[in-house]
């Protein structure tokens, strides 16, 4: 996959846990996220199809920002 393509899920997952857990409603709501830094260290290509599992959590959580940390694992895969 494109390195692009990583991102892109981050950015999947980050909103879905917004939308379901913090009550975020796209749709008509007023708020606007900056992401100042992004970083991604690449361990294993994935190709299409691979099924993945994608883990979330909040490393950090601040007054005015938050830090997630995700990771993409392809599922069945031991390494």
């Amino acid at each position: 996959m494109n390195n692009v393509v990583y991102y892109e899920i981050f950015d999947s997952v980050i909103n879905r846990y917004l939308i379901t857990e913090g009550n975020l409603n796209i749709a008509c709501g007023s708020i606007a996220a900056i992401i100042p830094e992004t970083r991604c260290r690449y361990h294993k290509p994935l190709r299409f199809p691979d099924t993945l599992d994608i883990g979330l959590r909040v490393s950090h959580l601040g007054n005015t920002s938050v830090i997630y940390d995700s990771a993409i694992f392809q599922i069945g895969d031991n390494t």
